[in-house]
């Protein structure tokens, strides 16, 4: 629940059509995988500021997400393992966007 509350405020924070969807998403998403594939979702709608984040992070950062939800739907990752590289994941996200 922790998870989904925080891409829900992130989105809301973003103040942006893809951050408002995302919101969304998080509210209506009820595992990992979910939550992940809506911040990919918001990480492809949002015009991210300056060239802070180069390429090459990420593509590390979505590398990581990816394996988030694949790993999860295909039973390679623990809850906590997930957990953790979610939270990885919205941490570098919210400091970039």
């Amino acid at each position: 629940d922790t998870l989904r509350q925080l891409l829900s405020v992130l989105g809301a924070l973003l103040a942006t059509g893809a951050g408002q969807v995302a919101a969304q998403d998080a509210a209506e998403a009820r595992s990992l995988p979910g939550l992940g594939k809506a911040l990919r979702r918001l990480w492809f709608g949002t015009q991210l500021q300056g060239d802070e984040w180069d390429s090459k992070e990420q593509v590390l950062w979505l590398c990581r997400l990816l394996s988030l939800t694949e790993g999860s739907r295909a039973g390679l990752l623990s809850f906590y393992g997930a957990a953790v590289l979610m939270v990885d994941a919205l941490a570098v996200f919210a400091e970039y966007a």
